[in-house]
């Protein structure tokens, strides 16, 4: 057991009562490294709290100390039955990031798997893939993912496209052993059209389907494009290739959890039960660097764009390169991807404008001329109508 005390501060002329708030969080995965990380910083900024913490996996037993540990409140991610017993007997507050969408009764706050899947979804029709697969686990070990698969069925069929699932939803089979679950996903993935892309519930389960593609002999992202969700860094960039994930914001849930608690020990306030939080981003990396379209005029054209989009290129551009008329090219862009050439570089343009907030220091000026944008008054404009948020709003929420 770990204990953080931080000196008693001094606001406004009168010295404010520490609380004493114990956290219990796995922090093994990149969710709860992101979980906590936003709880630091509230702690930082408030100055008041004494932090029991103890990083505690899902299939331990709750530490002995909590029964009894003069503490005022709980931030955790509460894993089963016996560690909630005790909290609610305890009566104290507590804000749960739990592992499955039933939880045991506290308020909750989850990441919207609505929206990560929605991300997830457009970025492969974007590149022009139209068969799909989701990878997860046998149905019912963890019903946040069991939704997460549900979700992405249903967004692509309400884009026309049908989706494979492994394992298929009747399937009970041991996904214990990886040997055979590796070789599992392999010969799934070989019944799959080509190009393909494969949403993995999670970013160790892209990882597990990174590695069956090796063992399948299947090129990524040519073949399949992989995409995981979570954003672990870690796990992402020691893929290989680098795996394309959603970044679900969990700092920024570790952030509001702890405001939340703040509240209910100072205020006695109650907090809505359940609470969804969007994700704040997606971070293409290599497992989907592809333009999976037929029409090969077509393709170069969108591999055009996406190669040259901040360097202000126009149709008329995009033209010399491909051999085929303005009104074909505009009938062709539209049919397959849904926007015209122009509309495409836009897209292009903003989606690099969003990585560059999220990832350097840059000003809205820098960004702009590095994008393709003439004025940062423009792309501030254009940015805020696109996302009904600043360039600034944008880069501190991705960043909490």
């Amino acid at each position: 057991m770990h204990r953080v005390a931080p000196l008693v501060t001094c606001r406004g002329g009168s010295m404010q009562e520490q609380s004493r708030v114990a956290i219990l969080i796995d922090t093994s995965s990149g969710h709860g490294r992101g979980l906590l990380n936003g709880m630091i910083r509230f702690q930082r900024e408030i100055g008041t709290w004494s932090v029991i913490f103890r990083s505690h996996k899902p299939d331990q037993p709750a530490p002995a100390w909590l029964k009894k540990a003069d503490i005022d409140g709980v931030l955790a991610r509460v894993p089963h039955r016996q560690m909630a017993d005790i909290l609610h007997k305890r009566r104290l507050p507590v804000i749960d990031m739990p592992y499955t969408r039933e939880g045991f009764g506290f308020p909750s706050l989850f990441t919207d798997n609505q929206k990560i899947v929605e991300l997830a979804a457009q970025h492969l029709l974007d590149r022009g893939i139209r068969h799909f697969g989701f990878c997860g686990w046998p149905r019912g070990l963890n019903s946040r993912m069991d939704e997460r698969c549900d979700l992405f069925v249903e967004t692509l069929a309400q884009a026309g496209c049908a989706c494979s699932l492994f394992p298929e939803q009747n399937d009970r089979r041991d996904a214990t052993h990886w040997e055979n679950d590796q070789q599992g996903i392999a010969d799934w993935l070989l019944t799959l059209p080509r190009p393909a892309g494969v949403m993995a519930c999670y970013d160790d389960r892209g990882q597990h389907v990174l590695e069956a593609c090796q063992l399948a002999g299947l090129k990524v992202p040519d073949e399949v494009a992989v995409i995981g969700s979570d954003n672990d860094d870690l796990i992402c960039k020691l893929s290989s290739p680098p795996l394309t994930s959603i970044d679900a914001g969990f700092e920024r849930i570790g952030y509001e959890a702890a405001s939340l608690l703040e509240q209910m020990m100072k205020q006695g306030e109650q907090p809505e039960p359940v609470q969804l939080f969007p994700p704040a981003r997606l971070v293409q990396r290599q497992s989907t660097n592809i333009v999976a379209v037929e029409d090969q005029d077509l393709a170069a054209a969108l591999r055009f764009i996406r190669d040259r989009a901040d360097l202000r290129i126009t149709v008329e551009d995009i033209l010399k390169e491909v051999p085929v008329s303005r009104s074909s090219l505009e009938r062709r862009m539209k049919k397959y991807i849904g926007r015209t050439p122009k509309e495409e570089i836009l897209r292009v343009q903003l989606e690099r404008v969003q990585q560059l907030l999220a990832e350097t220091e840059l000003s809205l000026a820098e960004i702009a001329f590095k994008t393709g944008f003439d004025h940062p008054h423009y792309l501030a404009a254009l940015f805020k109508r696109k996302f009904q948020q600043t360039p600034g709003s944008y880069r501190r929420a991705v960043r909490k």
